[in-house]
């Protein structure tokens, strides 16, 4: 038992340490991964990331994600081929994103 403790103690030293140095980077570009979107919120608690670095690059990933979403979308519509698919497209995107959870 003892030594799934040390092996633990060790993951998240070695996750404090990751997160000292790319924390930011990995909080804000994991905005733009689902299961990383996910996942790191939880790693960066466990490994003791600064809570106000984490909470200003989660914010600043969070509305770069929703505007650029947002922009993506209206520069696509601008595109006939785009508004003539937009319904098959739509089922396409909602399938893929199920995918995963299938798999699981």
């Amino acid at each position: 038992a003892e030594g799934n403790r040390v092996l633990k103690k060790r993951y998240i030293d070695e996750a404090h340490e990751f997160f000292e140095k790319r924390g930011p980077v990995t909080i804000f570009l994991a905005r733009f991964v689902p299961i990383v979107r996910t996942l790191a919120p939880i790693v960066a608690g466990a490994a003791r990331m600064n809570a106000a670095l984490f909470t200003a690059y989660n914010v600043l990933g969070a509305i770069v994600w929703g505007c650029g979403i947002t922009l993506l979308g209206y520069w696509l519509g601008q595109f006939e081929i785009i508004q003539k698919l937009i319904e098959p497209i739509f089922i396409l995107i909602v399938l893929i994103s199920i995918v995963p959870i299938i798999w699981e």
